[in-house]
């Protein structure tokens, strides 16, 4: 049953070197560490202390002093002492570290109240700018009504007869630029807005 298991284990390492490469790198490692561990990294050996201590008391004395003081017992003892939160708080910010300046206060006011008055003022223009764009597009709207489209006429260059004058694209009538002639309308601008004029 060995001879098969080592024969099964031959087999796999030749059949993948490289995991069994891996593999043996980690056992070693492994147990090296083992043997550090047990070996004797938390002070003297059994045998040492005994010899140590039928030697002389002060010997020893300084041999249990080593061995308390290995770092997985001061490892220990830091983790059962109590938590000792110093009366820190990370989140909260001690004023009273920094010190303030007369007037700062003042001033910061007079910033913050500027910034909020110059928000309330741009807020009110963009307001007023949108009132007074609604209210010239209605005037221009109603001015447009008046104009009376009679007939168009298409072909190469389209023509319309508009209040008893006869334009082609690019005309002015009554303040209006035409812009377009189509089949049944067309398409006036004047101040940057641009209507639509149909036959009526």
């Amino acid at each position: 049953m060995g001879s098969l298991d080592f024969k099964n284990l031959k087999a796999m390492v030749c059949k993948e070197p490289k995991k069994a490469a891996a593999l043996s790198v980690l056992a070693v490692f492994m147990g090296g560490l083992w043997v550090w561990r047990l070996g004797g990294s938390n002070g003297p050996t059994p045998s040492i202390a005994s010899v140590a201590q039928a030697a002389d008391a002060p010997t020893n004395a300084s041999a249990n002093v080593a061995a308390n003081d290995s770092p997985i017992n001061r490892f220990q003892e830091w983790a059962q002492k109590p938590v000792n939160d110093g009366g820190r708080n990370l989140f909260v910010i001690r004023m009273d570290y920094y010190p303030r300046i007369a007037g700062t206060e003042e001033a910061q006011g007079v910033q913050v109240q500027g910034f909020w008055n110059e928000l309330a003022k741009s807020v009110n223009l963009q307001a007023d700018q949108r009132r007074e764009k609604e209210i010239l597009v209605e005037n221009l709207r109603h001015k447009a009504e008046q104009l009376h489209l009679q007939s168009t006429i298409m072909g190469q260059k389209p023509k319309a007869m508009v209040n008893g004058k006869l334009v082609v694209e690019g005309d002015v009538v009554e303040g209006f630029r035409v812009l377009k002639i189509g089949p049944r309308g067309i398409i006036v601008e004047r101040d940057g807005i641009r209507l639509e004029v149909l036959m009526k």
